[in-house]
């Protein structure tokens, strides 16, 4: 988390991007900043989990989009943010913060 604040100190857009098999994940660090990050002891760390979508997740976003006419051209996946500091465990919604 030192060298994510470090870096969010020099370059308000700096963006944090994690490469996987099944994905890659962009994280601006600046939404980082609005869950109150600078308040985490110094052995916090940053989660980025990325895992194939469960069946029944597929299935709903399957039907979505077939009522639009769609096709999705790739496997669907599931991504969490988590913020870990001590014995807490906080997973952060990038979309209620972008919303």
């Amino acid at each position: 988390m030192d060298v994510l604040r470090s870096s969010l100190k020099e370059n308000q857009k700096t963006i944090l991007v994690v490469h996987s098999q099944l994905s890659t994940y962009d994280l601006p660090l600046s939404l980082l900043n609005l869950t109150g990050a600078d308040r985490l002891d110094a052995g916090a760390v940053l989660i980025i989990r990325m895992d194939k979508a469960k069946s029944q997740q597929e299935q709903l976003f399957e039907q979505a989009i077939s009522k639009e006419g769609l096709k999705h051209v790739s496997d669907m996946i599931d991504y969490k943010v988590i913020l870990k500091s001590k014995d807490k465990e906080e997973e952060i919604n990038i979309l209620e913060i972008l919303l």
